[in-house]
């Protein structure tokens, strides 16, 4: 958990210095947004299955004895 905040903190720390990469980055949330609003409602139920099926790899992977 401390890594992923770490990673994340980084990431976010080198969003704000860099300008065109912020922008870039934006138009591209921005285009996907406009993806998933153009096919509408069959692109959130994709979204939320990709969703859950992380959620279930994740859950899986952290009760699994080292």
């Amino acid at each position: 958990m401390i890594r992923t905040l770490g990673m994340v903190g980084f990431a976010g720390s080198f969003l704000l210095i860099s300008a065109p990469l912020r922008h870039q980055v934006g138009a591209v949330l921005l285009k996907g947004g406009l993806l998933m609003d153009a096919h509408k409602p069959f692109s959130y139920v994709g979204a939320g299955a990709f969703v859950l099926v992380g959620v279930i790899f994740y859950m899986h992977r952290c009760s699994a004895p080292r």
